[in-house]
């Protein structure tokens, strides 16, 4: 059976922003095949570690998302290292620090595929079309 493909991900501006280097690096070290050089349960340990506590709708934490983006545009969509990356944002976005609860009483899961849909919709800068909005609505 054959290896799989080496990944050479990289940021588009690295340096323009460090929490972006920072999880850009964690990210890297994580999705290498066989094995990344960190487990994917530490990745998303070190991740939420640098995002604010309770605060599923700021900067921070659409800084991580947009760049979680950036790196999915560079794997290939049957790379087993599409499902780490899946991976980790789940276990990021599922975390205990950003169980939150809106005034309609909608759960924590909701709000922050929210926050994913509403990061999708700016890395695209556009409007989120039907299909896409049923997506988000499956995730719930």
């Amino acid at each position: 059976m054959a290896s799989p493909q080496r990944l050479s991900l990289q940021l588009e501006e690295p340096g323009d922003d460090p929490l972006a280097d920072q999880v850009f690096d964690i990210l890297q070290r994580a999705l290498q095949q066989p094995d990344g050089e960190v487990s994917l349960e530490t990745a998303a340990e070190q991740i939420t570690a640098l995002l604010p506590c309770g605060r599923p709708y700021s900067t921070e934490v659409a800084i991580f998302l947009m760049t979680c983006c950036e790196v999915a545009e560079q794997i290939p969509y049957s790379h087993a290292s599409m499902i780490r990356l899946v991976t980790i944002i789940d276990s990021c976005l599922h975390s205990s620090r950003f169980a939150t609860k809106d005034d309609g009483g909608e759960t924590d899961a909701t709000l922050r595929y929210q926050t994913l849909s509403e990061t999708l919709r700016d890395w695209w800068n556009s409007e989120l079309s039907a299909t896409s909005g049923v997506v988000v609505r499956c995730w719930r």
